[in-house]
């Protein structure tokens, strides 16, 4: 890692919040969890591809 990336990174820790962090990654949770709950609500269902196992092995 380069020095300056270093010294960048620990400006950041210096100045940075733990609770406001934490907060931040529950919110990020949250929402997350909204995502996963909506997940296939909107999905449209699809009809199974038939494969044709002759002309597959054929090729």
């Amino acid at each position: 890692m380069a020095e300056a990336d270093k010294k960048q990174l620990q400006a950041m820790l210096e100045n940075s919040d733990p609770v406001l962090l934490f907060a931040s990654l529950r919110a990020a949770q949250e929402e997350l969890g909204r995502r996963v709950d909506r997940r296939g609500v909107n999905q449209k269902l699809e009809e199974p591809v038939v494969v044709d196992l002759q002309r597959f092995a054929a090729s």
